[in-house]
C-alpha cells in the first residue's frame, strides 16, 4: 500500500494523527516515531490508495492473487 501522509490524515476515523499534531500522541510509526516506517524490498504489488479508487484497488489485488 502506498499514501502520502496527506491523504492518511483526511482518512484517519482514529483520530491519531490530530493526536500526534497536537503532541498528545507519541510514537506514531512513520509520522512522529523514532521508528521509521520502512519500505519493502519485496515490492511485487504496489497499490497506490490515493489514486485508485476503493474498486479499483481491490481489482488490482485480486488481479494479482487469482
Amino acid at each position: 500500500m502506498k499514501c502520502p501522509i496527506k491523504i492518511l490524515i483526511l482518512r484517519d476515523t482514529k483520530k491519531l494523527y490530530k493526536l500526534a499534531l497536537e503532541k498528545k500522541l507519541k510514537n506514531l510509526i512513520g509520522f512522529n516515531s523514532k521508528i521509521k516506517y520502512e519500505k519493502s524490498n519485496y515490492k511485487v504489488l504496489t497499490v497506490n490508495t490515493n489514486i485508485l479508487s476503493k474498486k479499483k484497488s481491490l481489482n488490482k489485488i485480486f488481479n494479482y492473487i487469482f
